[in-house]
């Protein structure tokens, strides 16, 4: 039998017509640290570096059966960014094989924001990023999510351009 898992997420576009994206970093326990991973303390002894793993996400949040995805946003909304829900439409939807057993179906809005955007979970970071294939391309995301933006570039372009 195959199990479905269900995803959402948020595509947040400002006027400036940049995304906000979100860096997850999670810091390694130093026995995991490779010996490559050193630096040098003001007083020019060596140190192990705790090094930080980034990766940039879109908001999302993971679906119950008869969840609706619109609440769901909001709630990670404020849950993550601490702000509200503004505009939000429906992009696409996009499923993976995670495994034999399973696939993620994940829904894409996108939308805005009403307030000041403020995160208080250490190990997340906000930034707003331009919405071009080059600046997109570099970054350091999940290729799912990678093919999710520039297909929303495109989409967003074309939607400018008929305005």
């Amino acid at each position: 039998m195959i199990k479905l898992v269900s995803t959402v997420c948020f595509i947040i576009v400002n006027k400036e017509n940049k995304i906000l994206l979100i860096k997850r970093c999670e810091e390694k326990k130093t026995e995991e640290l490779k010996d490559d991973k050193i630096k040098l303390s003001p007083n020019n002894n060596i140190v192990k570096e705790d090094v930080i793993e980034e990766e940039w996400m879109i908001p999302s949040g993971n679906l119950d059966d008869n969840d609706d995805s619109r609440e769901v946003i909001s709630r990670e909304v404020k849950k993550c960014l601490e702000c509200e829900l503004g505009e939000c439409s429906y992009f696409n939807i996009y499923f993976y094989n995670i495994s034999d057993n399973f696939i993620k179906k994940t829904s894409y809005f996108y939308g805005t924001v009403e307030g000041d955007i403020n995160i208080s979970n250490k190990s997340l970071i906000a930034e707003w990023i331009d919405l071009s294939k080059g600046e997109i391309d570099r970054l350091n995301i999940v290729p799912e999510q990678k093919e999710a933006l520039n297909d929303f570039l495109i989409f967003h372009q074309n939607k400018i351009n008929k305005n």
